[in-house]
């Protein structure tokens, strides 16, 4: 199974790891990130999760980054930019349904 296809069956198991993702994403574009990592955003999940909730913690593969921005990036394409996809190559994000 491909990280894209067991990012997409993780995502419909835990969607509040897509919503901790979307607020992370705004609270950094508020802070006036121009850019900014989404594999940080994994990072932070794991860590804010394994600290601050009631004893839930996600295992969340870093391969799911891309994943999460690509995802992001195709609900909030004002955000176009804000994630450097590395690994994609143009045919990978075409299949994601962005444009060149």
């Amino acid at each position: 199974m491909k990280h894209e296809d067991e990012a997409a069956v993780f995502d419909i198991k835990n969607p509040q790891v897509w919503e901790l993702f979307k607020k992370l994403a705004f609270e950094a574009k508020r802070k006036h990130y121009e850019r900014f990592s989404a594999r940080a955003i994994i990072h932070l999940i794991r860590w804010n999760t394994t600290t601050e909730t009631d004893g839930r913690k996600y295992k969340i593969s870093n391969n799911f980054s891309p994943y999460y921005a690509k995802k992001f990036i195709r609900e909030f394409p004002e955000f176009e930019g804000f994630f450097v996809i590395k690994g994609s190559n143009k045919e990978e994000q075409e299949q994601m349904g962005f444009e060149f």
